[in-house]
């Protein structure tokens, strides 16, 4: 067969698969063919600025203000009408059409404790992204008895492991309920809840499961550990030294032993389709498929350790590192999309995605910052803070950032 021709076949596979890209958003923007009326246009104008809080009492607002506009209100909730892209959904809308601004104010409604939506750019889409408010204001400081190096969020509560081998349990408001111990002085450097409650712990003690009352179930490893996470399907994925394990949540049964990092693990991150994202020493983030315990790609673009990985709205992966820089990468094609130069004067040790879609970091220089991950620039330093390394921070369920520090402080900021 001549070029010519392999070339016509490649460009109609490739048209065939952009008529079939564009059948499939119109079919999953139902909603526009059921609220593109002038009625339904200012039912949902009104309903998106005031009378509705959630799923239930938006249809409901939008059905009183018109009960034509039923099947418009039904529409904009329909989980088939979002849009996947890179193995997540997103409701598709354009920033430009105050209708389609609207709907995404409602749909964002329904997402738990989000009240904000934006139509935003997604690569050649633009699609709906749900956020809150967040003020930055101090509410509680718990003192405890270490320096804490870690924390995790639970369903209503959250987990903290010290510097001596403890491990603090609070309520989302930062009431004490309970504490254990994993091993007397040996630091809990990572911690992570599980689905049913249980309690995943890793550090020189090693790695186990325990019981939310800390009743030891399951050890894994017996040293050494310093990063652990929870996969998609309920497995364990834990550091030790330079590889990564995973483990069955069931038992403590080693399923895949992760090698390639040059220097120690230091941070993990769950993405979407099996992928788990591991931030090293080496300066290298590597992707990793769990389901066949492969790995997929490396991320090169730090120049010192990894300390910090976390996903963002959109899919991406951001990552912190001592190198004092955000960086931000499209995992699906390995490329850094944007380089945050702050300004810490010591390494940067945590990063996490609050409410409101910015970033903030914890640094060794004492400080938590606030940055705006579109435009790179700082937009606030929250103020009284901690007075010594910020090792780890968390957003709760109630939507507060959680900071923990070797100043052997927890902070809850609203």
């Amino acid at each position: 067969m001549s070029n010519k021709n392999l070339f016509l076949i490649f460009f109609i596979i490739l048209l065939d698969s952009f008529n079939a890209k564009i059948l499939s958003q119109s079919l999953q923007r139902q909603w526009l063919n059921t609220c593109n009326n002038s009625k339904c246009t200012t039912a949902i104008t009104q309903c998106s600025m005031t009378g509705c809080v959630d799923s239930t009492s938006c249809k409901n607002c939008i059905i009183n203000k018109d009960p034509l506009c039923l099947q418009c209100a039904f529409d904009i909730f329909n989980p088939n009408n979002l849009f996947e892209i890179y193995g997540n959904d997103y409701l598709l809308c354009d920033p430009n059409i105050a209708l389609e601004t609207h709907v995404c104010s409602i749909f964002c409604k329904d997402e738990f404790k989000k009240n904000i939506g934006q139509c935003k750019q997604f690569e050649i889409y633009t699609a709906c992204f749900c956020y809150s408010n967040f003020n930055g204001n101090l509410v509680k400081t718990e003192n405890v008895v270490s320096e804490v190096r870690s924390v995790t969020n639970g369903n209503n509560e959250i987990a903290v492991g010290l510097e001596n081998g403890d491990i603090y349990i609070y309520s989302n408001t930062g009431l004490f309920l309970r504490k254990f111990t994993t091993e007397p002085d040996h630091p809990v450097t990572g911690i992570a809840y599980l689905s049913n409650g249980n309690i995943a712990a890793t550090g020189f003690f090693g790695t186990n499961i325990y019981s939310s009352n800390g009743t030891l179930k399951f050890t894994f490893a017996e040293c050494c550990g310093q990063a652990i996470t929870v996969l998609e399907n309920g497995d364990i994925a834990s550091t030790y030294g330079n590889d990564i394990y995973i483990w069955d949540h069931n038992s403590n049964i080693e399923k895949f032993h992760l090698y390639g990092h040059s220097d120690k693990v230091q941070s993990l991150a769950v993405l979407s389709n099996d992928v788990l994202a591991s931030g090293s020493s080496d300066r290298i983030i590597r992707l990793w498929n769990t389901k066949y315990g492969v790995w997929l790609n490396s991320l090169i673009g730090h120049t010192s350790d990894v300390f910090s990985l976390i996903v963002l709205e959109n899919g991406y992966l951001a990552s912190g590192s001592a190198d004092k820089t955000i960086k931000i990468w499209n995992v699906n094609t390995g490329v850094m999309v944007k380089n945050i130069l702050t300004n810490h004067q010591n390494i940067l040790f945590s990063i996490v995605l609050l409410p409101n879609g910015r970033i903030a970091s914890g640094s060794a220089d004492n400080s938590i910052k606030i940055w705006n991950k579109e435009t790179g620039k700082l937009e606030k330093t929250l103020t009284n803070g901690h007075t010594f390394w910020v090792s780890q921070m968390v957003i709760n369920n109630d939507g507060y950032l959680v900071s923990v520090s070797y100043d052997e402080t927890i902070k809850f900021w609203n």
